[in-house]
């Protein structure tokens, strides 16, 4: 991508897994944190690699 590429910003929302919020809740975590954030980092790796691929701009 050159310097005039625009800029693509991707987010994603998750539930929250902050303990104290969810003992307040009375719920329980709905996975383990180290699954939760591997998950999150495969999707936001997969739309990377998808927007990077759509818009011409993959290695």
């Amino acid at each position: 991508m050159g310097s005039t590429a625009p800029y693509i910003a991707v987010s994603l929302d998750v539930p929250s897994q902050d303990e104290e919020n969810l003992a307040r809740l009375k719920r329980k975590r709905p996975v383990a944190a180290d699954v939760a954030l591997r998950n999150n980092a495969t999707v936001m790796r997969e739309v990377a690699t998808r927007l990077a691929e759509r818009y011409g701009c993959a290695a």
